[in-house]
């Protein structure tokens, strides 16, 4: 049981290292105007994608000046602290839209609470 709690523990360090050295995460730090679409859908769920797309050439259409992020469900539940330390006052953060907000999908629902 014990090894298994430090495997846990090492695995997710090591991922938090390697996504805050990643160019990725050091671009989205160092750029000013940003757009940043949170909670993208990594499940099978076709229409949640669709959804997803859509709002993706909406944003890239009308903010052109802007630099565009995305981070995903999982993203947030480990990255939750790093991805906030890196959202500045001038920045626009859209959610998908879809039927997740409610009593249905209560976990995806939480997660857009805490945002």
């Amino acid at each position: 049981m014990r090894l298994q709690n430090l495997y846990t523990i090492l695995k997710k360090r090591i991922k938090k290292i390697i996504f805050i050295n990643s160019k990725y995460y050091k671009r989205f730090n160092n750029t000013e105007k940003k757009i940043i679409l949170l909670d993208t859908p990594l499940h099978g769920n076709l229409g949640d994608h669709a959804i997803c797309q859509a709002e993706k050439r909406i944003i890239t259409n009308y903010y052109k000046e802007m630099c565009y992020f995305e981070f995903s469900h999982y993203d947030w539940i480990d990255f939750k602290n790093e991805i906030l330390k890196g959202i500045k006052s001038n920045d626009l953060i859209f959610l998908p839209g879809g039927g997740f907000i409610g009593s249905l999908w209560r976990k995806e629902h939480e997660i857009v609470i805490d945002m």
